[in-house]
């Protein structure tokens, strides 16, 4: 094989592997959106930085592999790898990422619960003890004012 078409190969396989790399990044917003619930604004706001982000590392490869030439079989090789990853683990990977955390939630639902009463508990208790310091506080300044004004009455 030529040389040109072995740089071509490696530059196509470089392009697949990035398609795979972003496509596979994209899975962790939809395990997000799985988990819990997104104002569509805020999931617009995310998609257009991740693509945003996929079209810096998309020019990145074709910087560093073709000085900045645009070459239609880069992009068709990123275009190839999102798809296969999409229709291959894609879609069962973000299932059973979803039904894991989901499943984790709720275990951990009732301790994490238990311990926020016990913290709100503990939070309560050293907020009433500042407070009754700071009023036995003000009570013993309250006192030692009127002792004073009762020493130049008496004087």
């Amino acid at each position: 094989m030529s040389q040109v078409i072995t740089w071509e190969l490696r530059f196509l396989l470089k392009a697949l592997l990035l398609g795979l790399c972003l496509r596979g990044a994209y899975d962790v917003f939809k395990i997000r959106r799985g988990l819990t619930k997104r104002h569509p604004a805020l999931m617009a706001s995310e998609d257009t930085i991740y693509w945003i982000f996929c079209s810096l590392f998309l020019f990145g490869l074709l910087y560093e592999e073709n000085n900045g030439t645009l070459r239609g079989f880069a992009i068709c090789g990123t275009a190839a790898g999102m798809a296969v990853w999409h229709f291959g683990p894609s879609p069962i990977l973000v299932a059973a990422a979803v039904k894991t955390g989901r499943f984790v939630g709720k275990i951990l639902k009732k301790p994490v619960k238990i311990l926020g009463k016990a913290l709100k508990k503990m939070i309560s208790w050293f907020r009433m003890r500042i407070n009754t310091g700071e009023r036995r506080q003000r009570h013993a300044e309250k006192n030692d004012s009127k002792r004073a004004q009762k020493k130049k009455t008496v004087q």
